[in-house]
């Protein structure tokens, strides 16, 4: 009997194999492209976005590798952070959608540093 219902949890799991592959991989928020870094500190930072061209928004992945809070915007060449920006808490990933006009971003900690690594792609 116990052989019987290995057997039966064996077909079963095989079955669903490829449902839990396919599961994982449209869990993906969105299709990366270019990856750059922010190293961001007391004083507002940044840098220059890699838009996707074509489309009106795309959207970009903040992760933030340290261990405070970085506040974030995006804009034009003028672009600077303050801290009533939007947070991205340490340890943690976004991803926000943002206008094909914005292509640079700016991120500010409200003391210490941290480095968010910022990827462009389009969402799924």
């Amino acid at each position: 009997m116990e052989r019987k219902m290995k057997k039966y949890l064996l077909i079963l799991f095989l079955a669903f194999m490829p449902l839990v592959a396919w599961a994982q991989t449209s869990s993906l928020p969105i299709h990366p492209t270019t990856t750059i870094t922010v190293s961001v500190s007391n004083s507002a930072s940044s840098a220059t976005l890699v838009p996707q061209a074509s489309i009106s928004s795309w959207q970009i992945e903040l992760q933030n590798s340290g261990s405070v809070t970085a506040f974030c915007t995006f804009g034009g060449s003028t672009v600077s952070a303050t801290t009533s920006n939007y947070p991205v808490l340490a340890g943690v990933d976004k991803v926000v959608t943002v206008d094909q006009d914005h292509k640079y971003i700016s991120c500010i900690t409200a003391s210490s540093t941290t480095t968010v690594y910022v990827t462009g792609g389009i969402g799924q």
